[in-house]
């Protein structure tokens, strides 16, 4: 049995794909048709030999960067379901929100802030905590999309969107000891 190395496209096929996991776009820039790219990257990603050094160098990235999909999906799992009264209380005697100590915040509401400022109050007011968390829009469009809730026109799955929406909702209405609304 003779062994055929891969090509040099073939190769630049691998590192293409490994920016951004778009076979077909791997395949344009790696010099193949755009009109057959997308069948191109397909074949290409059954190749055994290609197949092989995209899981060889996927695993050195890994390795590299400490990061695996598992986490990753976990970190924009924890920014797309975030949500701020993780880290507050709410005082219904005075009406007014404080933040947790630190060790009472779940872990998920760290990965989803993306800045904590303490601050001191003008004319010794006490201190202040500022807490910005990341944007929801992309990672709920990564959850979206991962768990297939979005339709092949790229359109939202509106029963899905009612339902998350109601979800969070009752969260937040639990947290402040509000009742529940029945989804419709």
């Amino acid at each position: 049995m003779r062994k055929y190395p891969l090509t040099s496209k073939q190769k630049q096929f691998v590192s293409e794909y490994l920016i951004d996991r778009n076979a077909k776009q791997a395949a344009i820039r790696s010099g193949y048709s755009v009109k057959t790219a997308e069948v191109q990257g397909s074949r290409l990603l059954s190749n055994v030999k290609v197949k092989a050094l995209v899981e060889k160098k996927t695993k050195i990235i890994e390795e590299k960067t400490d990061l695996t999909a598992l986490k990753a999906m976990e970190e924009v799992k924890a920014i797309a379901t975030s949500n701020i009264m993780d880290g507050m209380e709410y005082d219904a005697n005075t009406r007014e929100f404080s933040f947790k100590a630190p060790d009472e915040v779940p872990a998920e509401f760290w990965k989803a802030a993306q800045e904590v400022t303490v601050y001191s109050l003008p004319n010794g007011g006490g201190m202040a905590t500022k807490v910005k968390m990341h944007p929801k829009i992309a990672a709920l469009k990564m959850e979206y999309e991962r768990h297939k809730l979005t339709s092949s026109e790229g359109t939202t799955n509106n029963i899905a969107n009612v339902h998350f929406n109601f979800l969070a909702l009752n969260k937040a209405r639990r947290r402040a000891g509000i009742e529940e609304v029945e989804e419709p």
